[in-house]
């Protein structure tokens, strides 16, 4: 039975929707009961930044960026006019979203349980310069 303040996370550089980590989350909701997932970015992240630069990366880094690459396909067309620490919040903000919907296109049974109103999900971007977590829409 889980309390109030109990958490059940999964950790994966780029907060990608893996397959482990949608196994991770249909078990925290079957066996654990689980009510709700967020799916938390940060800002300054290295996954996202690396998939913005591009650049061959060695070992298996590039599952990641592989990962996170669909997230930014729209931004990569229209980021001519932004900075490049905008992009960068921007990009985050979209991988965030991105892999929360990944998340779910995996996961008949959490998109049952968002159906049926017994899961709720979320998308929020955490910044390691002042703590706050911002939710996303």
């Amino acid at each position: 039975m889980n309390r109030v303040g109990e958490l059940f996370v999964v950790r994966v550089a780029g907060n990608i929707a893996s397959a482990e980590g949608t196994g991770t989350f249909e078990f925290g909701f079957k066996a654990l009961g689980i009510h709700s997932i967020v799916v938390l970015g940060h800002t300054k992240c290295g996954a996202v930044q690396a998939t913005l630069d591009g650049k061959p990366l060695p070992g298996s880094i590039h599952v990641i960026a592989d990962a996170i690459q669909p997230a930014l396909t729209n931004l990569m067309k229209d980021h001519a006019n932004m900075s490049p620490e905008a992009v960068a919040v921007a990009a985050t903000e979209a991988n965030a979203r991105w892999q929360l919907k990944e998340l779910l296109a995996r996961s008949s049974i959490l998109r049952a349980a968002v159906a049926d109103g017994k899961l709720a999900v979320f998308c929020a971007i955490y910044d390691v310069g002042t703590g706050r977590v911002r939710f996303l829409d």
